[in-house]
């Protein structure tokens, strides 16, 4: 997806800001176990394919 940044457009980054807060409200419960980057990795991961 190819975003062209103008100054002033607040909605330039919104689909990425979007995914980000729906991953965070869905594990937020796993965010807290994690011990490593690894199962950070692979928990998202797993998030993504879903």
């Amino acid at each position: 997806m190819l975003v062209y940044v103008v100054r002033g457009n607040c909605w330039a980054n919104a689909y990425q800001e979007g995914t980000f807060r729906h991953l965070k409200g869905e594990m937020a419960g796993e965010i807290l176990n994690w011990m490593s980057f690894a199962e950070a990795t692979a928990s998202v991961d797993r998030w993504m394919d879903y």
